[in-house]
């Protein structure tokens, strides 16, 4: 059975009653309702506007209706007006539980409904738990508009989980490969390097939502624990700060108080900018500029329902910068509003790990501020020493800075945390090329198009490493694979760089009519001056490849960070020009 006990009550979340020396207790579903949420933050003020959503979701009600059915409340538990043993009123605020609880054992919170009490043995596995993966959660609905919910609560479940001290969680990208799949503990342990793994499953049933969760050991498959969480579809957030606190207790992780607070620190209180917020991170998960647009335009919604919400401030800048890496908007256009979302986002709360590095990406690619890229990039793996993402940008910096060996440790440190990541398992190969290790290089390129035979980058680097090694036969099968896989019918970035291979290779009119493709095509779309200037490099057109590095300057483009290490640019190396140009952007030593 599931029970919370206080004073002479216990609430039997399973049967839904309160019982008073075992006896129930008359009590209004809703005044039901709101002791459940009371309880679940326990000492905590839980506000009116959040006590309404909780209780009456979507429906409209004066708060009337809340203050009268904390009266009748009050009354079942028999307080005495101005001397609250149970419930405190804020003033202007909300409300308070101020009783100690005693929960029963297995018992999640007071929205839980367990399916599994961990035994001593269980819960000695438990205690040695140090690896995890949160698998994504199922949509037993089957409805469409639950698909980003479940996936959006799977990805703020790994961030919240990942701030854990000692305990490594799987990245995102690594478990989202096996969305769909049926979960086999015992493989996906081996396969991922993790100890456990959480499952869940979320369904709907009129206005409820229901999720179901397990934790399963992948030495032998054993059910660690497991339990069922029942709430309104308005209190999202109680239902992910439930599951959260649960998880990390049967983890055995021994948090002090401020610990506890960041562990489930709320970035807003509006449930309606959290579902947008999870909207916005569904579209900008699929890495297409359409749906970046339409990301981007959900993490506007987010900020009009709650304009103090960092989080969706930070997708901002992720939408901006990965429009401006698809080509998508120009680097002149995208970085400056990155920049600006991002600092807002600082603003908010200078404790987001997530909007550090993006300010370190932004500040390395963007403004070329060496130092202070380091810096937030230190801060945000300080912040969360399981971000991922942080490593792997970190360790595109520390190749920018020709600090090849520490980049590589940097590069496999996000490996370890995110090992079917296709990006940064492609930049190791990319690391080794900017070191001009080409054979180690390439081996390691194509691996990651073994793993990963519909990657268009891959192939795209493949090319490039070998004609840089001067195998031109690879490179043209590379190119033609890539632009074989690739969505648009004649992808500007791919044609750039099957320029520079004709270049390269020595066939030059073939190369300067791919040039003048590439010039015509500018009109209509953008095209990136930097790879431009690559070709005249290889056609041996210097002052054509400055002028081009030149416009690149002008509009910031980001490769520009790679100015110092690119191989591409050998040639122009001890041309004064270039000097300058390294200087301009704070690239001498």
């Amino acid at each position: 059975m599931s029970s919370y006990k206080f004073g002479p009550f216990r609430l039997d979340t399973t049967q839904r009653v309160l019982l008073r020396a075992g006896q129930p207790v008359p009590l209004a579903h809703k005044a039901y309702e709101i002791l459940c949420v009371l309880l679940a933050h326990e000492g905590r003020v839980v506000t009116k506007d959040e006590l309404m959503q909780a209780v009456w979701a979507d429906t409209f009600v004066e708060e009337a209706n809340l203050a009268q059915n904390i009266f009748k409340l009050r009354q079942a538990l028999g307080e005495v007006h101005g001397q609250p043993r149970y419930i405190q009123t804020i003033s202007g605020r909300g409300y308070r539980f101020i009783a100690k609880i005693k929960l029963d054992e297995g018992t999640a919170d007071a929205r839980a409904v367990p399916r599994a009490r961990l035994s001593s043995r269980r819960a000695a596995r438990a205690k040695e738990i140090d690896s995890l993966a949160v698998l994504p959660l199922e949509n037993m609905s089957g409805a469409p508009e639950l698909e980003y919910l479940s996936d959006g609560l799977t990805e703020s479940l790994i961030n919240a989980l990942s701030q854990l001290p000692q305990l490594r969680v799987a990245a995102r990208s690594t478990v989202f490969r096996f969305k769909g799949q049926a979960a086999d503990p015992i493989k996906l342990g081996r396969e991922l390097g993790v100890q456990a793994v959480l499952t869940g499953r979320l369904a709907r049933l009129e206005e409820q939502l229901t999720l179901s969760m397990e934790l399963t050991g992948t030495a032998n498959g054993t059910q660690l624990w497991g339990a069922r969480y029942t709430h309104p579809q308005a209190s999202v957030l109680v239902l992910l700060e439930a599951v959260t606190r649960e998880v990390s207790t049967q983890l055995r992780y021994k948090l002090r108080g401020r610990e506890w607070q960041q562990l489930l620190k709320r970035q807003t209180e509006n449930v309606a900018a959290y579902r947008f917020y999870l909207k916005g991170r569904y579209y900008w998960n699929k890495r297409l500029a359409d749906d970046t647009h339409r990301g981007l335009a959900y993490f506007r919604q987010a900020l009009d329902e709650d304009p103090t919400y960092a989080l969706a401030y930070v997708g901002m800048a992720d939408c901006y910068d990965l429009l401006c890496g698809l080509s998508a908007l120009p680097p002149h256009e995208g970085y400056p509003k990155a920049k600006a979302a991002v600092l807002k986002a600082l603003e908010l709360d200078d404790d987001l790990a997530e909007a550090h590095a993006s300010l370190a990406h932004l500040t390395m690619r963007y403004d070329w501020d060496w130092e202070t890229a380091e810096q937030e990039y230190r801060r945000a793996l300080e912040l969360n020493p399981n971000y991922a993402t942080a490593h792997h940008w970190f360790a595109t910096y520390l190749t920018a800075m020709g600090r090849h060996e520490e980049a590589l440790v940097e590069g496999r440190l996000a490996q370890q945390l995110n090992p079917l990541s296709p990006v940064i398992n492609l930049f190791i190969g990319a690391h080794l090329y900017f070191a001009r290790r080409y054979d180690e290089a390439i081996a390691h390129i194509r691996k990651t198009v073994e793993s990963e035979p519909a990657f268009v980058l891959a192939y795209t680097f493949l090319a490039q490493a070998t004609a840089q090694q001067g195998d031109y036969e690879q490179a043209f099968s590379a190119l033609n694979k890539a632009q074989q896989l690739s969505s648009e019918k004649e992808d500007i970035s791919i044609l750039n760089i099957r320029a520079y291979c004709l270049a390269r290779a020595s066939r030059k009119e073939e190369a300067c009519a791919t040039l003048s493709e590439l010039r015509a095509g500018a009109a209509q779309e953008y095209v990136n001056p930097y790879e431009i200037a690559q070709t005249y490099v290889a056609l041996g057109s210097h002052d054509e490849a400055f002028a081009w590095l030149e416009r690149a300057y002008r509009e910031r483009v980001g490769d520009l960070a790679f100015l110092k290490v690119a191989p591409e640019l050998d040639p122009l190396r001890k041309d004064p020009r270039f000097r300058r140009l390294l200087e301009r952007i704070n690239l001498t030593d």
